[in-house]
């Protein structure tokens, strides 16, 4: 290995536990938005998005960052070059780093599926505002 893979091997860690923490921040925040798209509270709905941006940004970063490692460490850039690069690791390290990845991984399947519904739900709620907001205003005839 070069003398570099010794720090991307580190950042790649790190990097897995740092996106575990925010995609923990990003369920709690999709879990709050499926309550508010209930609620049919749009300002709270907006606010709630606006807390999602940056994580969303900060992930798909650090994920790109992450396939760079792999690639620079002369593994693929997918679930075949983490195994590579897990059994790589000193037993010790790589059993924490497999816990890690398998719960970076349930993270993100767990905001898919929020991430679903909520898309759902903002449809059936956009669609509910656009009919209420109708009904308040004058119809004109339709021409058919």
């Amino acid at each position: 290995m070069e003398s570099a893979a010794p720090q991307r091997i580190q950042y790649f860690l790190r990097s897995m536990s740092n996106d575990v923490k925010a995609y923990n921040k990003l369920l709690s925040l999709l879990k709050q938005q499926k309550s508010l798209y209930t609620e049919r509270d749009g300002k709270a709905i907006e606010a709630n998005i606006r807390l999602q941006a940056p994580l969303l940004q900060q992930l798909r970063r650090t994920s790109k960052e992450r396939m760079e490692c792999l690639i620079s460490l002369g593994l693929p850039a997918n679930e075949d070059g983490v195994a590579q690069l897990m059994r790589e690791l000193p037993e010790k390290i790589a059993a924490q780093a497999n816990l890690q990845w398998t719960s970076l991984h349930q993270l993100i399947l767990e905001c898919q599926a929020y991430s679903a519904n909520d898309g759902h739900e903002s449809a059936t709620f956009h669609e509910l505002a656009r009919q209420m907001t109708q009904k308040d205003t004058p119809q004109q005839a339709s021409p058919l």
